[in-house]
């Protein structure tokens, strides 16, 4: 059976009447669900998202929702037809600002049938968002200092910098070269990183690999050292590794690829009063905005940053501001792990040599860092 996928999706525009509705692909054949149902969804969305609004004094000039279902079904070794869905549930405001218009996303996928879960935490950090948002003061010049991050940015500077590294076509491209080899120290910190499909009810789970070999659980780091690596069939054969179950590949494509699954730091012992409490100058930075890599360095966007003074988190917001930096260096400076892990789905997937949007899961505690390079979004 060929490679198969389709998806349908509703979407709630404030400036426009009623729901707009579209689909791609066979959605019957793969029983996604009608959009009387999608409806009923949606406004338990829409009635929380004007919920937590109602709380911030600024003017939201619009508001867009979408709830999208998708299927695919890929074709593994032998013939055998393995079918994957989900749900994505996409928040984008336009915000008045203090000196422009600015825009929110807030998102998060699932794989559960019917996604209720979505909404549970949507309005509290919906509600900082768009704080930051209105009261947030664009970055207006570099500057390197101190950082805790959210466990959502800090989720996301582990897949970028020790996730992607650890993908075994990614680490004999440049970070063998370049002389970071497992059993490289990536901090002091006694950090652990592990990825694990194993793990069920989450966008990256499976059993299988896309190549038919059975999944695994990795260690990547382990006391802050460097021990583990994802291999697909062609990079294990490169470097006598045993295979671990992670050859994925997305609808379309035929090329398997070492790819992450459900990659996350597990929690230290630090209370992030303790770890807000160490910085004299700094940000604490959340948000769902995402990020990348190329090589060796990485990019992570938060959607906001509230700055820390005197050991205390204030509410003065800063917006318009990456994160970018080499990451081994970034990662060398993990100061701080926090003692609560939270593990997210986001509604995006994720991209690698044109094959984009693959299902992965990722989690962490509150990071401390003792400096990260921050700079201007200028565009």
């Amino acid at each position: 059976m060929p490679d198969m996928s389709a998806r349908r999706v509703s979407v709630y525009q404030s400036d426009r009447a009623g729901l707009k509705h579209g689909s791609q692909g066979e959605a019957e054949a793969f029983g996604l669900e009608s959009f009387d149902w999608l409806d009923a969804q949606l406004d338990t969305c829409v009635t929380a998202v004007a919920r937590a609004l109602t709380e911030v004094a600024c003017s939201v000039l619009r508001t867009e929702i979408t709830l999208e279902t998708r299927a695919s079904s890929l074709e593994r070794p032998g013939g055998e037809a393995v079918p994957r869905r989900d749900v994505a549930l996409v928040i984008r405001l336009v915000v008045q600002g203090t000196r422009s218009l600015v825009p929110v996303i807030w998102q998060l996928g699932t794989p559960s049938w019917p996604p209720a879960s979505l909404v549970e935490d949507m309005p509290r950090e919906l509600l900082l968002e768009v704080r930051g948002a209105a009261e947030g003061m664009p970055l207006e010049a570099p500057v390197r200092c101190p950082v805790v991050l959210d466990p959502w940015p800090a989720s996301q500077l582990v897949h970028e910098c020790i996730g992607h590294t650890s993908e075994a076509d990614n680490f004999l491209e440049y970070a063998r070269p370049a002389g970071f080899d497992v059993g490289y120290r990536w901090t002091k910190v006694p950090l652990e990183v592990v990825d694990d499909p194993l793990l069920p009810g989450f966008r990256g789970s499976y059993t299988t690999d896309d190549e038919g070999g059975p999944a695994a659980r990795t260690r990547l780091v382990s006391e802050g050292v460097w021990v583990g690596l994802l291999h697909n069939r062609a990079t294990a054969a490169a470097t006598g590794a045993a295979r671990g179950g992670n050859g994925r590949r997305v609808a379309g494509w035929r090329e398997t690829l070492p790819r992450m699954s459900i990659t996350y730091a597990e929690a230290g012992r630090s209370r992030v009063e303790d770890l807000i409490g160490q910085i004299s100058e700094g940000l604490y930075c959340a948000g769902a905005w995402g990020g990348g890599s190329v090589g060796r360095q990485f990019i992570l966007r938060p959607a906001y940053g509230r700055r820390i003074r005197d050991g205390q988190l204030t509410d003065t917001f800063v917006r318009r501001f990456d994160f970018r930096g080499d990451k081994f260096e970034a990662l060398g400076q993990l100061a701080g792990v926090g003692n609560v892990l939270r593990m997210f789905d986001p509604a995006f997937g994720c991209d690698k040599f044109g094959q984009n949007e693959l299902p992965v899961s990722f989690g962490a505690p509150h990071l401390y860092l003792r400096a990260l390079d921050l700079h201007p979004i200028r565009r």
